[in-house]
């Protein structure tokens, strides 16, 4: 039996047999070898050939059969040239299902998003926002982990390094990372968390921000462990020890004053805490009344009761005991007339019934 020609139909390899050179055997056709026979088939023969193929070679692993590596129209080849496949992505260099390409030409990387593959280059993944390339053989372009994150170095969880600017509802989003890294996960504001506040950049990208950070232009107060933020000002809450957050909240100063909140300066207390007031002497005295919040020049005068009391004439009574709105002084005048009239009464009965009795 003799091999096909090139051009030659497969179907009549068996009527028309001429011996060619194994060189001459191209061009749509391999060296099929079974049992040490040689034979020239073409590529899309339907016996060890492979359908719809246009340009093959031998199988590796069975020298019998085609390997396909290109195909007629616009098929291409499975990974393993074993079969033609409905194809049309641009790029693509083999497809395993019908237009789901797994290999792209040389110069591209197989990209999926949303369920369909595509075929692009390295910068066109990169600069994707929720893609990276991912190293391998071959490469491919995959989306970060984080559904949220733009720009990410991985496909795990907590490696993005660039967050969207908000989520599917329309909230702001923000990346904390870990103290010592550059890479994190992608927070709503309320997710930076204490000792952090959400800082907006359109260009760098959103990101929670230590506190204490002054490092370029991050804004945070220096040795500050809480802070509060609005839209333009930041302020600082608590210090490291023995530092006060100052009145405004802008700096932490010295302030080794016993129960003092603020300090304007170093050791210059602006403000006590909750039951202390500031005296002329820059110390803070204890109020002395039960329960009360503030007082002013004099300890023994409350101006102002902790939650739950109410002020009564400098001093504080449980607003639960008292939810009339009554004085205590009219409290007890109501309870001294109820206890007067019961006793009239009863002295009264008393009497009657002795006096009928003796009637």
């Amino acid at each position: 039996m003799r091999g096909l020609r090139p051009g030659e139909d497969p179907q009549d390899r068996w009527s028309t047999k001429t011996c060619v050179a194994e060189a001459e055997c191209t061009a749509g056709f391999f060296v099929s070898t079974a049992s040490d026979v040689k034979t020239c088939i073409s590529c899309g023969a339907t016996s060890n050939g492979v359908t719809d193929c246009a340009t093959c070679e031998a199988r590796a692993d069975d020298k019998a059969k085609a390997e396909c590596l290109s195909c007629t129209g616009t098929k291409k080849p499975n990974t393993t040239g074993t079969a033609c496949v409905a194809c049309t992505i641009a790029d693509c260099a083999n497809c395993d299902k019908e237009n789901v390409c797994t290999k792209c030409n040389d110069s591209k990387i197989v990209k999926t998003a949303a369920g369909a593959t595509f075929c692009v280059t390295d910068d066109e993944c990169a600069n994707a926002e929720g893609f990276f390339v991912k190293s391998g053989t071959p490469k491919t372009c995959e989306a970060c982990g984080d559904e949220n994150c733009a720009t990410c170095a991985a496909e795990d969880t907590g490696k993005c390094s660039k967050c969207k600017a908000t989520n599917t509802a329309g909230a702001k989003l923000y990346l904390k990372t870990a103290s010592s890294g550059s890479t994190g996960t992608c927070v709503a504001a309320s997710g930076c968390g204490s000792g952090f506040f959400p800082k907006a950049d359109n260009n760098a990208g959103n990101k929670c921000v230590s506190c204490a950070s002054t490092s370029g232009n991050d804004g945070g107060v220096a040795d500050c462990q809480t802070c509060s933020k609005t839209e333009t000002t930041l302020k600082c809450l608590t210090c490291s020890d023995p530092k006060k957050p100052s009145t405004d909240g802008t700096k932490c100063v010295t302030c080794t004053v016993t129960n003092c909140a603020t300090c304007s300066a170093n050791d210059t207390c602006e403000v006590c805490t909750d039951g202390y007031r500031k005296t002329d002497s820059n110390t803070c005295e204890k109020c002395t009344v039960n329960k009360c919040k503030a007082c002013a020049s004099d300890i023994n005068a409350c101006t102002e009761c902790v939650e739950g009391y109410t002020l009564e004439g400098g001093n504080c009574a449980s607003a639960s005991a008292n939810k009339s709105g009554l004085s205590s002084g009219a409290i007890a005048g109501i309870s001294i007339a109820v206890i007067a009239v019961v006793g009239g009464l009863v002295g009264f009965l008393c009497w009657w019934f002795i006096c009928r009795g003796k009637a």
